[in-house]
């Protein structure tokens, strides 16, 4: 009796506990099927964007071009010169140097405090005096005085002898030229002698390119006391390598790049021109060419500098500027635009370049926009910089 009465209530609550069951089985099985395509649509976001790295595709605004100062130039075919790169040195120009040296031995003295190297002079300016009062062997202008004095009597004495013929025309003359040279010895001396000894004039306008002797210094007679340069002509010593000694007929011209500020200088520009061409190698193995050119700029004789020699022109040849190329583990690459915000990195090989000009063989066409300046600003913006999916430019 019991059992019957609870019997539909056990299969009630059977029933509904069945039913529970399933429900909450069903919900884990979508459950998992949600998370399968969450998992999937997370694999093809991160095979969309590996894409668009190795495409090489970099997004750049227009905001950031313009901060950057990217400027994009139509590569172009034209005429290129045959290139040999070495090295070389500036020189200074025949002509432009003089030296300031003493005209009497003593001490030295600076005629101004600041005068140094780099010091800009006019020709006549004092740069030095010399004093020789305080030393064993006198004072020059005194000693000079006395010798033209002493010579200046002979030569009267010579006079009055020579017309009575007690001494031959050939005495005469020798004592007349001895005076001459003593009279010109000591007004050289007087002409330039103050109170605190000899002046020593510069011979030339320019700047004063090296310093000899410190104040109070001994000097000698003839001793140099300074190097003085004008500095406005300036010779370029390029290296030409042995192995290169073919190309020596076709070199007419250089461009060169100074250390100081990394500017590459054509000789062209310059009023540069071949003055010499040797036609023997020197003991490292190299054959010097000198070219002359007009400083225009504060380029220093002695500079060593990198030198692109000029050869034959060539025509038809994909060019671009030098700064146009980024570096990568000894790969070159350029950018190419290929919309207002988007630039594709290229992989170039280049052939030659005469320090402003590369040529390219591969990795561009004629036509293709290229940035020529701002490119490094790119290359670190494509380091960090991914398209996001679902967007792409053809």
């Amino acid at each position: 009796m019991k059992i019957n009465y609870f019997y539909p209530h056990i299969m009630m609550l059977a029933m509904a506990l069945f039913a529970a069951c399933g429900h909450h089985a069903h919900d884990e099985h979508d459950h998992d099927e949600h998370s399968e395509e969450t998992a999937h649509d997370h694999d093809e976001h991160e095979d969309g964007d590996e894409e668009h790295k190795a495409s090489g595709e970099v997004v750049f605004t227009l905001e950031q071009a313009r901060m950057a100062g990217v400027r994009v130039e139509a590569a172009r075919k034209g005429d290129f010169r045959s290139v040999v790169h070495t090295g070389g040195r500036i020189l200074p120009a025949p002509g432009q140097e003089m030296t300031a040296a003493a005209s009497a031995e003593g001490i030295v003295t600076f005629a101004h405090p600041s005068l140094s190297e780099g010091t800009e002079v006019q020709k006549g300016q004092t740069l030095f005096t010399i004093s020789a009062r305080n030393i064993q062997n006198g004072d020059p202008i005194e000693k000079a005085k006395q010798t033209y004095e002493a010579a200046q009597r002979e030569y009267q004495r010579a006079e009055e002898l020579v017309k009575d013929h007690i001494i031959s025309q050939k005495d005469y003359e020798q004592r007349r030229l001895d005076y001459l040279n003593a009279r010109t010895a000591y007004e050289a001396l007087a002409n330039r002698s103050t109170e605190a000894g000899v002046r020593i004039v510069a011979p030339m306008k320019g700047y004063v390119k090296t310093l000899a002797v410190r104040p109070g210094d001994f000097v000698s007679l003839g001793q140099t006391l300074a190097t003085l340069s004008q500095n406005n002509s300036l010779v370029l010593q390029a290296e030409l390598p042995e192995s290169m000694m073919s190309r020596l007929a076709d070199i007419n011209s250089a461009n060169f790049c100074t250390p100081a500020d990394g500017r590459v200088y054509p000789l062209s520009e310059l009023n540069g021109r071949l003055i010499s061409k040797s036609q023997s190698v020197n003991d490292e193995g190299y054959l010097p060419l000198l070219f002359r050119f007009d400083n225009r700029g504060s380029m220093v004789a002695g500079t060593y500098v990198e030198v692109y020699l000029l050869g034959q022109s060539q025509t038809d040849v994909l060019t671009l500027p030098c700064s146009a190329l980024t570096e990568e583990q000894g790969h070159y690459f350029v950018f190419r635009k290929l919309s207002d915000e988007h630039y594709l990195k290229c992989e170039v090989l280049t052939a030659a370049t005469d320090g402003q000009r590369v040529s390219i063989t591969h990795g561009i066409s004629e036509g293709d926009s290229i940035v020529v300046e701002g490119a490094m600003q790119i290359k670190l913006a494509s380091l960090s910089s991914v398209i996001p999916e679902g967007h792409s430019h053809h």
